[in-house]
């Protein structure tokens, strides 16, 4: 979250200027902030987010700043009971038949934080469906932990083994986006955008090269 807040911080603070130094020349308007709910697809992955919030800052009259949280906690447990026979020729356990409960837990959380300019390629802007284009980085964040016991009744038997890793990848990220007017300041939009990786402080060694879908509904506010 600290690198969402210097991101956003640091696009907001480069296009503020711009927005000031525009007013001088041209009529453009007052700041328009929006903000939404959608789902979204994590990179990579695949698995989706089903309520993603965004919130977004209108600069200029085709320009745009907006950022996104896309969290997704996923679980999976198993249960099992088998029985076998050790056919080993030696050993104390030699000839005898096991009696075996065998559990899994998986636990999987996945983050994502897109932070856009948002480029408005529509020129006459009172028209109901806009095109945009989006360029702009994703922090991308995900921890996987499991744990698996297994109880073997004839020995007495009770081991446990687990293994966990995180890792966080950086995204530049480009794509286009559609967008359509319903009633005054309510839009639904259409997000298609690509990933290209460009810093992997864990190391982890997934694709460099990445595709995934947003889609909501936004609410402007102001003029």
């Amino acid at each position: 979250m600290r690198l969402c807040t210097t991101l956003l911080t640091g696009l907001l603070a480069g296009a503020l200027p711009l927005a000031g130094s525009a007013q001088t020349t041209e009529t453009t308007p007052l700041p328009r902030y929006y903000v939404g709910l959608g789902i979204y697809q994590f990179p990579a992955s695949g698995t989706y987010a089903p309520v993603v919030p965004t919130f977004g800052l209108q600069f200029r009259p085709r320009w745009a700043v907006q950022a996104s949280v896309a969290f997704k906690p996923q679980g999976y447990d198993y249960n099992d009971s088998y029985a076998f026979y050790d056919y080993s020729s030696a050993g104390p356990n030699s000839g005898q038949y096991h009696d075996v409960n065998y559990s899994s837990t998986v636990r999987i959380r996945s983050l994502a934080v897109p932070v856009l300019v948002r480029y408005t390629l529509t020129r006459q802007q009172q028209h109901r469906f806009q095109a945009d284009l989006l360029g702009g980085l994703t922090w991308l964040h995900r921890s996987y932990h499991s744990e698996q016991r297994t109880i073997d009744q004839t020995l007495g038997t009770d081991e446990t083994d687990s293994y966990s890793y995180t890792n966080n990848n950086l995204y530049l990220t480009l794509g286009p986006s559609l967008r359509c007017r319903i009633w005054k300041g309510l839009e639904a939009t259409g997000e298609l955008t690509y990933q290209f990786k460009v810093f992997s402080p864990s190391g982890f060694y997934g694709s460099n090269f990445t595709g995934n879908v947003a889609a909501g509904l936004r609410y402007r506010f102001g003029n």
